[in-house]
């Protein structure tokens, strides 16, 4: 699977928030899209998920079109939706979306994201961390091969954060790649295979983690790192 920027730009009222750029990337690794406030990011993300459209380029997974590819993949908001529902009938709603009915596959997600013992307790009563996990469960329930993420751990404590990256973790290892934003580098570190740095709507560098962090190429990336 492979996902492909060519000669994508993004411009609103004027003002040019993507610069052109095109990037081809490998959904077999996972990779972690860094960058001050303001830099893009999500733009980016919406973008490789189709939740945008440039203004000009395409993006494609496959070479199809990222907006009817989307069902391939799953995505954690940075702001959660959650159903007036059980955590259970969260879950079931997201297969059922997707044109799936697994019980089976619900309890086995419960079970990964460590909430089978609040199944059946409403999703609106979870704390900030079991919400989360919740979210996610939503997103990988139907096993894609790639999770986008938008800030997954920002408001959850360091309890919460390291029960989260322990089902990213077990994720990678069964095949689900992901590509997501943080501001956290020391989860940029351990889960991430590559480095996407933006920097004003630009991408700087697009460099291996272990390099990345060790001997950054480009003078923004230098620049980040020294903060």
């Amino acid at each position: 699977m492979s996902l492909n920027f060519k000669k994508v730009s993004l411009t609103r009222d004027g003002r040019q928030l993507i610069a052109p750029f095109s990037l081809a990337l490998d959904a077999n690794k996972s990779y972690a899209i860094l960058g001050a406030n303001g830099a893009g990011k999500s733009l980016f993300l919406e973008l490789a998920h189709g939740l945008i459209k440039p203004s000009k380029g395409a993006v494609t997974w496959n070479a199809k079109p990222a907006r009817r590819t989307r069902k391939s993949r799953g995505y954690v908001f940075q702001q959660r939706i959650m159903m007036r529902r059980s955590v259970a009938d969260n879950i079931r709603f997201s297969l059922q979306a997707r044109g799936l009915a697994d019980e089976g596959k619900v309890e086995a997600i419960l079970k990964r994201a460590a909430l089978s013992e609040i199944s059946d307790q409403p999703a609106a009563l979870l704390s900030g961390g079991e919400a989360q996990r919740l979210a996610l469960a939503r997103a990988v329930v139907s096993e894609p091969k790639m999770l986008l993420m938008d800030e997954p751990t920002a408001s959850l404590d360091p309890q919460a954060t390291t029960a989260f990256e322990k089902i990213l973790k077990d994720l990678k290892k069964t095949g689900t790649q992901l590509l997501w934003i943080t501001h956290d580098r020391r989860q940029a570190k351990e889960l991430a295979d590559h480095i996407i740095l933006l920097n004003q709507g630009q991408i700087c560098e697009v460099t291996a983690a272990a390099k990345f962090f060790k001997s950054p190429k480009s003078k923004e990336a230098k620049e980040f790192l020294s903060y």
